[in-house]
This record gives C-alpha cells, sequence and structure tokens, in this order.
C-alpha cells in the first residue's frame, strides 16, 4: 500500500546475551534487570567524576567529557534532584517540567513536538469532524477518517484482504510465476515488492526527475542487525513471531506452518541483508558518493541476472525513463544470487510476512490490538492512543496533501507566514557574514558556498499553489467502501502519480512534506528549507513572543535547515540540487577536519552504560545544531539588550524529552539527531555567550575549555 511499515527492531534487540552473542552489548530486556542507573555516563560514579554536593543541593562535576546523566530517560530525575546551570544546564532548565509530566498513553517518549503534536492532533480532528466543510478534500478526508473508525465494518471483513494476497502469493509454484506477479502493475499498489521505484530529482541534474532503486523493505529496518545475528535468533522474540504467526494461522495456515513462514522470512531478510548498507554504511560521510550509480535501461538488464528487477519497474510504469540511479548494485547482485528455485518458498514467504506488518494495522480489532501489543512492548509504551487519534493519523499518512492543504488554510495565516519569512530571510543574510567570514575557505570555495545560500528557496506553511486530488473519489461506509479498499484506491492514484513524473522536468512547488508535520526540513536535491505549518504554533511560535523566544525556536530551527546545505552531507550537493563537487580539495580537506572533530566528541559520549555512541551516525545534525547557534546568536548580538538567559532556557525547554529506556536505546542505534540532553548541553556550551550569562568556570560541569570548543561552521 506504498507504506513502509513501522520499523520493530527493538524486537530483537532488546532480549538480551543469548540473542546478541557478543555482536553488541548485553541490554536488559524489557522489564528486566536494573534500570535505575542507566541513564548515566560511563563514568558517573561518585569517583571517577569528582562529584560534590554543596550547600543547596546541587551536584557538581570534575574531569571527564559530557559528564551529565542522560535525564531523558523516564526516573533519572526525582523531587530530591536538583540541578545547577553551571553543570547540566538540560536538566536545570527541564527539572520541574519533567517531575510534571509523564508520557502520554500510547507514546514511548513525550517532548515540546509531542506536545505540539497533541494540539495539532486535536485541530486536525476539529476538520475531520466537521461536516459543515464541503469542499472536495474535506470530503475525501472525512470519509477516510470514517473509513477508519468503521469498527463494525472492519470487524465483518476481518483479513479477508490479507488473506486474498496471501492464498495469490501461495499459489505461486515456480520461479516464472513469481517473476509474473512481480511485474503485475497491481502489485505495487496493494503489496509489498521485491524492490523499492520512485522518482527523483536526478542526482546529477536536480532539474529533471529520474528513477531511484533501492533494496526491499526489511521487517527491521536496519540490515546491520540481521547481519549480527544468528540463524535462528528470530525465535527468541516469542512477541514478534507470535503477532504474525497468529495473523498467518488466521489466514489458514496452522501453527507449525506460521511459524516456519515467519523463520522463512527472518532467513531470506538475513541473507538480503548481507549485501545491504547498514544505518551506518548510510551515515557514513561516503555514502552519498556510493548510492549515486546511474543506470541506463539495457544496463539494469545485464546486471539483473535471473532477477525480474526491469519487470518491477514495468509494474510500477517506470520502464520507459532516461536516467535510472541503482542505490546499491551490490544489493542486486546478492538478490541475483538469491532468485533461484531453492529459494522459493523463502521468498514468498518474505512478501507473506511483510504484507502481514503492512495490513496488520488497518484489519479488524484483533489484528490491530495485537501490533499495538507488539508496539507496547518492544518500544516501552503504556496504553494505547486513541481510536479517533490513530484515525487522524491514518489520514494525515495517506491523504498528506489534502489534509495538509485543508490545515494551512484554516491555522496559519498571512501576518505569521510573513513573519517568519522575514526572520528567515535576517538569518539568511546573517549566515552570508559568516560564510563571507570563515577564513579556512578560499575565495572562491567562499563564493561558490554565498551562491549556494542565495539560490537557496524558503518554503513556510504549506504550497503556494495547491495540488488537485478531484480525480479522487473514496465511497463512504454507507456507500460501502472499506478501509482497506480506500488504501489500496489511493496507493494506485500515488503509483499513477509517480509514474506521470518520469522524465520530467522537477516541480519545485511541490512538497515532499505534508503542511500540518510539526517538522522543518532542508531538501538537497532542491536546495529548499520548509517550515511546515504543523510547527508553527503552541510553544513552538506565536507572534507575540519576544524576539529571544522567536530566536531559540523557529529561528534556530531555520538556521538548523540553512546548515543543513553545509554539513557533510549537503556540502556535497551545488546550488542546482546536483550532487557536484564545488569545493577545492584543500578547502574540503580543512572542513572534514573540522567535522571529525566534532564526530570524535560524540564518539566519547556514553549516554547509556555500555553502549557505543556513533558520531559519524550524527554528525550532519550535530552540524546543522552547531551552525544554527552560531548564526543566531551573532544575529543576537546586533540586538540591544538581548536577553541571552531566555534565549537558551527557551532553547533547552525545545528540546525537553521524557524518554522510555527502550526507546533511548532505540534512538541511540538508530536516529541521525543527538540525543535531547546532548543537543542542549553540547551546543551551549561550545558558546561565550552561554558562559558570560551564567558565568560558567573552570571546573563547572558546562565547562569546555576554549581549544577544545567545537566550530565547523
Amino acid at each position: 500500500m506504498q507504506k513502509k511499515y513501522t520499523a520493530l527492531i527493538l524486537s530483537l534487540i532488546l532480549a538480551g546475551s543469548s540473542l546478541l552473542g557478543g555482536c553488541r552489548p548485553s541490554v536488559p530486556a524489557p522489564g528486566t534487570g536494573d534500570q535505575s542507573s542507566q541513564g548515566q555516563t560511563e563514568d558517573a560514579s561518585s569517583d571517577s567524576q569528582g562529584e560534590t554536593t554543596d550547600a543547596e543541593g546541587f551536584t557538581h562535576y570534575e574531569g571527564p567529557l559530557t559528564p551529565w546523566n542522560n535525564t531523558d530517560i523516564v526516573g533519572t530525575v526525582t523531587e530530591e534532584t536538583n540541578y545547577s546551570p553551571k553543570d547540566d544546564f538540560y536538566a536545570y532548565v527541564n527539572r520541574d517540567w519533567v517531575l510534571a509530566n509523564s508520557i502520554p498513553e500510547g507514546y514511548s517518549s513525550y517532548d515540546t513536538l509531542t506536545e505540539r503534536q497533541l494540539e495539532v492532533d486535536d485541530q486536525i480532528l476539529s476538520l475531520l469532524q466537521n461536516k459543515d466543510l464541503t469542499d472536495h478534500e474535506a470530503v475525501q478526508t472525512r470519509t477516510l477518517y470514517e473509513l477508519w473508525l468503521d469498527w463494525d465494518s472492519r470487524n465483518e471483513v476481518g483479513v479477508a484482504p490479507l488473506k486474498e494476497i496471501i492464498d495469490e502469493i501461495r499459489a505461486i509454484s515456480s520461479l516464472d510465476q513469481l517473476s509474473a506477479y512481480m511485474a503485475d502493475p497491481r502489485v505495487p499498489a496493494i503489496s509489498i515488492p521485491l524492490a523499492n521505484c520512485s522518482t527523483t530529482p536526478d542526482p546529477d541534474d536536480a532539474s529533471v526527475y529520474a528513477v531511484m532503486i533501492s533494496p526491499l523493505d526489511l521487517i527491521m529496518e536496519d540490515a546491520g542487525y540481521y547481519q549480527q545475528m544468528g540463524e535462528d535468533d528470530y525465535l527468541y522474540q516469542p512477541v514478534y513471531t507470535d503477532v504474525l504467526a497468529g495473523l498467518l494461522q488466521r489466514c489458514g495456515y496452522t501453527e507449525e506452518e506460521s511459524m516456519d513462514v515467519v523463520g522463512d522470512c527472518f532467513h531470506f531478510e538475513q541473507a538480503s541483508a548481507a549485501h545491504t548498507m547498514s544505518t551506518a554504511d548510510l551515515a557514513a560521510s561516503d555514502a552519498i558518493e556510493k548510492i549515486n550509480n546511474p543506470r541506463t535501461w539495457d544496463q539494469l538488464e545485464e546486471e539483473q541476472g535471473d532477477f525480474p528487477l526491469t519487470s518491477i519497474l514495468k509494474s510500477y510504469g517506470m520502464d520507459g525513463s532516461d536516467r535510472y540511479i541503482l542505490m546499491q548494485p551490490e544489493w542486486l547482485a546478492g538478490i541475483d544470487d538469491l532468485y533461484t528455485e531453492e529459494n522459493l518458498e523463502l521468498i514468498k514467504n518474505y512478501l507473506i510476512v511483510s504484507n502481514c506488518m503492512e495490513y496488520c494495522e488497518y484489519l479488524d480489532r484483533e489484528a490491530y490490538d495485537s501490533l499495538q501489543d507488539l508496539y507496547t512492548i518492544t518500544m516501552g509504551k503504556e496504553g494505547t492512543i486513541p481510536d479517533e487519534t490513530a484515525a487522524s493519523q491514518c489520514v494525515s499518512t495517506f491523504l498528506a496533501m489534502p489534509l495538509g492543504q485543508l490545515y494551512a488554510r484554516h491555522y496559519v495565516d498571512e501576518k505569521t507566514r510573513e513573519e517568519i519569512t522575514d526572520i528567515i530571510t535576517d538569518i539568511i543574510g546573517e549566515y552570508r557574514i559568516m560564510l563571507q567570514g570563515e577564513d579556512f575557505l578560499s575565495e572562491e570555495t567562499r563564493e561558490r558556498a554565498v551562491a549556494k545560500l542565495d539560490a537557496m528557496t524558503i518554503r513556510v506553511a504549506a504550497p503556494e499553489s495547491e495540488s488537485d486530488f478531484s480525480d479522487l473519489t473514496l465511497q463512504t461506509p454507507e456507500e460501502g467502501g472499506t478501509l482497506t479498499g480506500a488504501l489500496m484506491a489511493i496507493s494506485r492514484k500515488n503509483v499513477e502519480a509517480d509514474a506521470e513524473r518520469v522524465n520530467q522536468k522537477v516541480d519545485h512547488d511541490e512538497w515532499s512534506s505534508s503542511p500540518q508535520d510539526v517538522n522543518a526540513y532542508y531538501s538537497p536535491d532542491e536546495n529548499s528549507i520548509t517550515i511546515c505549518a504543523g510547527i508553527i504554533g503552541g510553544e513552538v511560535y506565536s507572534s507575540d513572543m519576544p524576539i529571544e523566544e522567536k530566536y531559540a525556536n523557529i529561528g534556530v530551527a531555520a538556521a538548523h535547515e540553512i546548515t543543513h546545505a553545509f554539513d557533510t552531507d549537503g556540502a556535497q550537493y551545488d546550488e542546482t540540487g546536483a550532487i557536484r563537487n564545488w569545493w577545492q580539495e584543500e578547502d574540503f580537506t580543512s572542513f572534514r577536519e573540522r567535522a571529525d572533530a566534532l564526530i570524535r566528541y560524540y564518539d566519547a559520549v556514553v549516554p547509556l552504560e555500555g553502549v557505543p555512541y556513533s558520531g559519524e551516525q550524527v554528525d550532519t545534525e550535530a552540524i546543522a545544531d552547531l551552525g544554527a547557534m552560531k548564526c543566531v546568536l551573532a544575529l543576537a548580538g546586533k540586538i540591544d539588550g538581548f536577553d541571552y538567559k531566555v534565549f537558551f532556557e527557551k532553547y533547552a525547554s525545545l528540546w525537553r524529552r521524557l524518554s522510555t529506556y527502550q526507546t533511548e536505546y532505540y534512538l541511540i542505534s538508530q536516529d541521525v539527531h543527538p540525543l535531547a540532553y546532548l543537543r542542549v548541553n553540547v551546543m551551549v556550551q561550545q558558546f561565550q555567550e552561554f558562559y558570560d550569562a551564567y558565568g560558567i568556570e573552570e571546573g563547572d560541569g558546562m565547562y569546555l575549555p576554549p581549544a577544545e570548543r567545537l566550530q565547523v561552521w
């Protein structure tokens, strides 16, 4: 249905040393072991830290790098815990909020942006439930919302939509039949394919669309996990296997057969993962170069061997593209080796189990609840979100742009849009001064950097021109419509729309994110920054905020996205969005040396005892945070009476977070953003304005010697 299922990595990584087999550090399974000290760093003992407590009860630290506890984790902060801004600024600012709040039911973490998301959810619900809204977008989004909530129909349909797909795959008896199935134009819209195909701006000419070919989806998302696990490790995960096996049994399998199918899926994924880039590989600085592999149709036919890649492309309607980008040639070679009659059942069972994961959330109550139980255990959360919220999230996923356009029209006025655009314009102006003053750049590289900045497109709230969805009409529950039927219809429309982009000029008015998202992002292939409508409101932005708070929130967010144009990934794209080297060699070497110093800093951080942290995984986001803070502080320095304490404390509160231990572990292994407490403490300790505002001195936990402070831009 053109929607990737949620990753279930934690269902395998949290089972303890028996599963990890020495490849990864042993971690307590959910609900087991003593987690009372899990939020402390490796050197968090009083002996190694040299901790002292003053008369006011504040804890002071001496010596090692990042001496702060990981106060993101629930339970780390207690009523008896006090913090000084000189020693743990993040915990000092956010202590009272942490003690006053808890993670809402159905969530595995809670932060400022989740607070904002809950507000947006309520706003979206009011739109979806408002039957006075009669324009086409409102009617279609409301119809999908009502179909999700129609449990009578969903329970009556049961698992039939999934069983129909499974039965068709089970009936395949030869590799030729499997190849014919993969070539069927119905498949991309209703079933999981053996390769993902989509249009994207051509990495070598960003003005036109090329077709990107990426590896098949893995249920546990990161190929690195499969590469480190034993052949039968899936058996150690009853919560994972039981959900899938139970669903298979409802589709006609015996208990023994269902376990065999799950095992076959795991074994095929493991074999495929051996040829697939891991999360760590994709985060490496050379990843962009490695995944830009242009191919012609004839070259694909030669490289694919017996694997039906070109047939899959035809099923997507993408057989006429002038350019194809084969992200991972090694994966194609590997899956060609696996695509044999001997492996037919493994491949079929991979498709069957993957479709179980894809459809589970949208079937009847029994299937939906089983998936929620799985998330409860693997992510450490309690309870589930209300059905109405889940229904609105489904609409936001599958009808992202029509709902986003509706949301932006109702909740972001033109005055607010202009205010934010003005702030971004000021930030770009300050960033231009920064780039022009970078003495490690040659004049030629500096000019190219400024040219890229000046060519950047600014997008605020929603697209200037609205998309037309008049050709999509969903059947209501009264008309006999079903949820899975509606999702398949939407998926077919999306596949057709993507095929129509082949060989066309890139539409720079088209957004890759929906306006209602609580998000801001940079698109390197378009050289654009986007501030979505969803993030404009609540604690993040209001017109009557003082300038210090506006700069700390929306200002830092915008500067962060601008800096992505010049992080270790973004720096490989030119002003048009093409992958092209615009650097003088010596300049890029100096840039990499600065970035490598940041990577080494984060490599030394220990957010969870015994769990390694990867600087290379988080370097792009950390560079963006660092550049953003430098730019906004430079702008603030031009304002008389600017209150730096208000600014820094608002910045710290923007990233406040409560998280389960399981979720924090997941973020360490998969998220490219630094953990919340690091985004605050690491960033502020790099800038003299922070030291001056709070009187930070050598010996304080927030102190970092000037010679060790990070600076990339």
